[in-house]
């Protein structure tokens, strides 16, 4: 019992060290291995008359997030 815990506890880590090291080497670079942009830029897709695009749109409305990003 004490063996599976010990073994447990110790791929844990390995798991948890492994995530943190490919999430900090993806914020370093993007996928053509440059450095991240400055300003911020979303490609935004939506259908005429879909209920879920209107609330996305609405909350973009009401939070005036078009001044912080770029929608393309």
């Amino acid at each position: 019992m004490k063996k599976k815990l010990i073994f447990s506890t110790i791929l844990f880590i390995i798991a948890l060290g492994l995530s943190v090291f490919l999430l900090v080497d993806n914020k370093s670079s993007d996928s053509n291995g440059s450095p991240p942009v400055g300003n911020s830029q979303i490609v935004l897709f939506y259908g005429e008359g879909c209920p879920h695009c209107v609330i996305v749109e609405e909350y973009i409305e009401k939070n005036a997030i078009k001044g912080k990003i770029s929608f393309e």
